[in-house]
């Protein structure tokens, strides 16, 4: 299967976080990219079209992202979620299913849009899969914080503006 795009600009500081780390990872709610050495997981599987885009999906496990029952405890090096936390009604809980999953010394990355950026629910481009939209301060203060006040193990590592402007990532690591 030919390697499928990523969101370049995106993704540019997390891959650094990630090519060291060995074995695939999850590339959760991937839509039609791919994340490199990672594992597509969405709820839209293998080639049929996600909404509202109609892009075809590249999922290569197919489940809701919010439960991943099919991946024991510890047994993956990295987890990216580009774009993919805010279609999620309770984050921190999301978040933390994630975290089980990542083996110690691995990477959670995510990347989320920033609202003041992006289309006002309501407004005819705003996507309305959407749950939890979030600024980086509310990011901060309503998911992160919890978080990593909630999981002993986790150290956040960046916590940044992208080079694009409307989104930022977050990224954890699972220390030992």
């Amino acid at each position: 299967m030919k390697e499928p795009k990523i969101r370049q600009g995106e993704v540019a500081k997390l891959v650094e976080y990630t090519k060291d780390l060995e074995g695939p990872g999850l590339d959760l709610c991937c839509c039609d990219h791919r994340y490199p050495n990672a594992i597509g997981v969405d709820v839209v599987p293998l080639g049929a079209k996600t909404e509202p885009w109609g892009r075809k999906s590249v999922a290569e496990i197919c489940c809701d992202c919010a439960q991943l029952s099919f991946a024991p405890d510890e047994s993956y090096p990295f987890i990216t979620a580009i774009h993919a936390l805010e279609h999620f009604e309770n984050p921190v809980e999301v978040m933390r299913e994630w975290f089980r999953v990542i083996k110690p010394g691995g990477i959670l990355g995510i990347v989320c849009p920033d609202t003041r950026y992006t289309p006002r629910p309501g407004s005819k481009s705003h996507d309305d899969t959407h749950k939890s939209e979030m600024t980086p301060v509310d990011f901060e203060l309503k998911v992160l914080r919890p978080f990593l006040a909630e999981e002993p193990s986790a150290q956040l590592e960046d916590f940044n503006t992208l080079q694009n402007s409307w989104s930022y990532e977050c990224v954890v690591r699972k220390v030992l």
